[in-house]
């Protein structure tokens, strides 16, 4: 009789590659249009998608079918997820010296308004700089990342194949309705 996580093994797989993908096309998408609030939303979103994935790629990895290399892609997802965490920070860090009314973290650290604005600036720069460090670790991820997917979808039989396919699809079309990419910014009138 198979265990419990190898029974699932589709199921945690397909749920891991379509928050994993959906992560990615966030991570993707151009923020530097966006005001600190739906930045700080946007890598929040990103951040769930990665806590998901990896829940179920842990999940997946607990299977005596698991290879060094899914193990490996396990601690990636934690680095990036922590990567992700810090963005997160950095962009609220921002937040609150940039608030109208100066908020708790410039009166405790007893910043004038100047030097409030200029470390909000300077948490920015940071998490703009992390942001695009995250951006070149997911592309260069992909390539191996693509391999992984393959090797894991070659040792599944038929049925875990077509289970896999079904619980993909249905992963997907649900994390693409729950993360959106961010729209444009509207083009400006002449």
């Amino acid at each position: 009789m198979r265990s419990f996580i190898e029974a699932n093994r589709p199921v945690h797989l397909a749920r891991r590659d379509a928050c994993v993908e959906r992560a990615v096309e966030l991570l993707y998408s151009p923020v530097q249009d966006m005001g600190t609030s739906a930045r700080t939303d946007h890598v929040g979103s990103v951040i769930r998608l990665l806590e998901v994935a990896l829940r179920h790629a842990d999940l997946a990895a607990r299977s005596p079918r698991t290879t060094p290399e899914e193990k490996d892609f396990v601690h990636f997802l934690r680095l990036i997820l922590r990567n992700s965490e810090s963005i997160r920070s950095l962009i609220q860090n921002q937040a609150h010296l940039e608030s109208d009314d100066h908020c708790f973290l410039g009166h405790f650290i007893g910043a004038s308004q100047d030097e409030a604005s200029l470390s909000a600036v300077n948490y920015q720069r940071q998490a703009e700089d992390m942001l695009a460090g995250l951006w070149q670790a997911m592309r260069l991820s992909h390539a191996p990342y693509r391999g992984l997917q393959q090797q894991n979808l070659e040792a599944l039989d038929a049925a875990e194949r077509e289970r896999y396919e079904r619980a993909y699809a249905s992963f997907r079309r649900e994390v693409e309705s729950k993360h959106a990419r961010p729209s444009p910014p509207a083009a400006a009138a002449s």
